[in-house]
């Protein structure tokens, strides 16, 4: 199935091999215009996430377990190792890295502080009474407090997951690196001999202005000839199946999404911050 944060109307009239679940028929009218008043698109879309997960697993209460994958994910493997660890675990988490970078390259430990240890662009889950509770707290958290704001400790759906573990039952790290590559983790080389990935998230390689990793400097395209390829080979596969429909505004979010500013415009802001930050603490010793 397809969640939509979106208008259906422009969607539904093209020929789709799933079926779609649009927000609207998961909130009512005033929630529904409340979270778009609040939130950028991509904030939108993030704090109805869980409610859109929900719906989808009450409208199939038999199917025991559940993938979520972002639209920036390429599945290139069967996802049966996903489906043999939901039989033993109730949720199943991957990290943004399985090792502590050494390269004092961005982003770091302490970035990922910012925006999550666990990428919400994945999420297993076996249905039970602990996921629904697991997913009620989680949207519960989204509806008020998805915004980017740092200084707030927020960031979007993702920085909860960090959570789970320490609140919920069966919750389980995958560090096996086939399952989620991606802008933020390819710099981990696989074992020798694994097979390819399972999948491969393209946020951020797409469309460089995507994602929470855009002033990332450790991952050079050059450098990864197999990536660019698979990239390359996505691209195509993306205009082919482009359609009109896709490039509509979105129809819910209404605050504006934040430029992404980078080179010399970007120090310069950092270096403006860091000297307003200055001004403001510096210790003035009185005059008498």
């Amino acid at each position: 199935m397809i969640g939509l944060a979106d208008e259906a109307n422009p969607i539904r009239s093209l020929t789709l091999p799933h079926p779609i679940l649009p927000v609207s028929e998961t909130l009512d009218s005033q929630t529904l215009a409340a979270l778009s008043e609040r939130y950028t698109p991509t904030e939108f879309a993030a704090a109805t996430k869980p409610g859109l997960v929900r719906a989808m697993m009450a409208q199939h209460p038999d199917c025991e377990q559940v993938i979520y994958l972002a639209p920036d994910a390429f599945i290139y493997q069967p996802l049966t190792a996903v489906l043999s660890e939901l039989a033993t675990a109730q949720m199943l988490l991957t990290p943004h890295l399985t090792a502590p970078p050494a390269d004092g390259l961005f982003p770091d430990e302490k970035y990922l502080q910012n925006v999550g240890l666990y990428s919400a662009d994945f999420l297993g889950l076996h249905q039970s009474e602990e996921t629904e509770r697991m997913l009620l707290w989680w949207e519960n958290r989204v509806q008020t407090r998805a915004q980017v704001d740092f200084c707030e400790s927020l960031c979007l759906d993702q920085i909860w997951l960090m959570h789970l573990p320490a609140l919920f039952n069966g919750v389980r790290i995958i560090k096996d690196r086939r399952w989620h590559r991606a802008i933020w983790n390819w710099h981990e080389p696989l074992k020798k001999g694994e097979e390819p990935p399972l999948w491969v998230n393209f946020k951020g390689l797409y469309n460089q202005d995507e994602g929470l990793f855009v002033h990332q400097t450790r991952l050079k395209l050059t450098r990864y000839p197999a990536l660019q390829q698979l990239l390359t080979e996505y691209r195509a596969g993306v205009t082919t199946r482009q359609q009109s429909a896709f490039e509509q505004a979105p129809a819910f979010g209404q605050q504006p999404e934040p430029p992404v500013v980078r080179g010399w415009k970007r120090q310069a802001a950092l270096t403006l911050r860091s000297v307003a930050t200055y001004v403001e603490t510096v210790d003035v010793p009185a005059i008498h």
